[in-house]
């Protein structure tokens, strides 16, 4: 884990004639240390996040690609009569999965925040090579061992920009990362509210689903007696399946429902069919008896 920046403290200096050259040798270190400690922040930063940038930003592409290579495969097997189908399921999660890859570097900042960490890494580099050379340049100007008070005054001034200047491109830095952090938030808010929105929806759609349908129990009856055995049933002219002493039918539409039911009695190898006309009611689960006849 990289830990924050954190400035050394010039200490106290005596800048008396025959001391200039030492103190300005301390500032000089105190304030290219300092730059030094911050570019190899920004170095060491950006590392975790080019690997997450290149991991997410990676993943998603290949997901995409994948989501359309299926289709193309799946038709590909039925031209060259080795029919396979793949559920159109599998690309919508390859797409719903890569969409959260970028949705994930984003609200991180990953693959900005590696560009603008590149970027403040160079800026502080070029800084300190100009200060760098800007003060052999000074001390270029030195007649002796020793700066005059004037050229220690503008050397040490020289400094002062200097520190300035590398404050400045970490404060610039540091408000940018705070713009797209909290821009990222408000969109991870948004994107809360809409998730939150649309389960609110399903669950209203769901509850009016479950209002507008019922169910019913169904026992069949044959000369007044209960039939255990299995029997058919058809809803609506459709086949809904065999079953066993009772017939648990859910999900119906509410309203007029016909139901028929037919079953072989072994003993006789007699057809029993009947049909009833059952009125389901929404949102109710109903016990109802449906009596059969002799068909043959």
């Amino acid at each position: 884990m990289v830990k924050d920046l954190t400035p050394t403290q010039l200490e106290d200096l005596t800048w008396e004639e025959g001391n200039r050259a030492e103190c300005l040798k301390i500032v000089y270190a105190h304030v290219t240390e300092d730059a030094q400690d911050a570019i190899r922040w920004y170095k060491d930063s950006r590392k975790p996040k080019k690997h997450w940038a290149i991991g997410l930003r990676g993943g998603a592409v290949v997901l995409l690609s994948v989501s359309g290579l299926l289709p193309l495969i799946s038709e590909l097997g039925q031209k060259l009569d080795k029919p396979f189908q793949i559920s159109p399921l599998f690309t919508s999660l390859a797409v719903a999965v890569a969409a959260a890859l970028f949705g994930f570097d984003k609200l991180f900042n990953n693959s900005s925040g590696w560009m603008r960490l590149i970027k403040t890494d160079l800026l502080l580099r070029t800084a300190l090579e100009e200060f760098e050379m800007d003060w052999q340049l000074a001390r270029l100007a030195w007649t002796g061992p020793q700066p005059t008070s004037e050229q220690a005054s503008q050397m040490l001034t020289r400094a002062k920009e200097f520190a300035a200047r590398i404050n400045t491109i970490i404060a610039e830095e540091t408000n940018v990362w705070i713009t797209e952090f909290q821009a990222s938030l408000a969109q991870l808010g948004e994107s809360v509210k809409a998730a939150e929105a649309r389960v609110a929806a399903d669950t209203a759609k769901r509850e009016e689903a479950a209002k507008a349908v019922g169910a019913l129990n169904i026992t069949v009856k044959h000369n007044g007696a209960t039939y255990a055995g299995e029997f058919k049933l058809r809803v609506n002219n459709e086949q809904s399946g065999k079953f066993i002493g009772t017939a648990a039918l859910v999900g119906l539409k509410a309203g007029p429902t016909k139901v028929e039911a037919e079953y072989t009695d072994t003993a006789t190898a007699k057809v029993h069919r009947g049909e009833f006309a059952f009125d389901v009611e929404a949102g109710k689960t109903q016990n109802v008896e449906l009596p059969v006849i002799t068909a043959n």
